[in-house]
């Protein structure tokens, strides 16, 4: 039942940021993250394959919680994947699709391809995990393993001064 209600909220959090005026939701930028070292991620993605936070440490990641019928959420997504293909391999993107079902995310993915990997959290337990409550919500992992920033929201991950933030996320030595 909780995990019912914790959906329809997000939900209608969604809704209400879609249908208000774009210049009363938009903030286009990311904040400081203050939280500590980041909560568990291990997930597997469409294909099967197993994705761990920890083992990524060295790259930026950009860990990024969404679901299909989330609009703002697919309106960010083309923004996302073209900033990971423009760092050649230094920032990841993983799009954490929360709580839908396989057949359903692999539907919309066949429909609007996106070359990050798609990871599943059927149950909502990372989402919950990391706090998430709007969508979409993306989390800024630095080489360092430490999350530098945080947005809960959609981004224009093309902006000269998110892609700056990114960068120096990046530039965080690993430890």
């Amino acid at each position: 039942m909780l995990r019912a209600l914790r959906t329809l909220g997000f939900a209608l959090v969604c809704a209400a940021a879609s249908a208000a005026p774009a210049a009363a939701v938009e903030v286009n930028t990311l904040l400081p993250w203050n939280d500590g070292a980041p909560p568990p991620l291990a997930l597997t993605d469409l294909q099967g394959r197993p994705y761990d936070l920890p083992k990524l440490r060295g790259k930026t990641v950009i860990v990024n919680f969404w679901a299909t019928w989330c609009v703002p959420c697919r309106e960010e997504m083309p923004s996302l994947a073209a900033l990971a293909a423009r760092s050649q391999g230094r920032i990841v993107v993983l799009a954490v699709d929360v709580g839908e079902a396989p057949a359903r995310v692999e539907r919309f993915v066949a429909r609007y391809p996106v070359d990050v990997p798609i990871l599943l959290d059927a149950h909502g337990d990372t989402a919950a995990a990391w706090r998430v409550g709007v969508y979409p919500s993306s989390f800024v992992v630095g080489a360092d393993g430490r999350v530098h920033a945080w947005i809960a929201g959609a981004l224009d991950w093309q902006d000269a001064a998110i892609v700056h933030q990114v960068e120096t996320a990046a530039a965080a030595p690993a430890r």
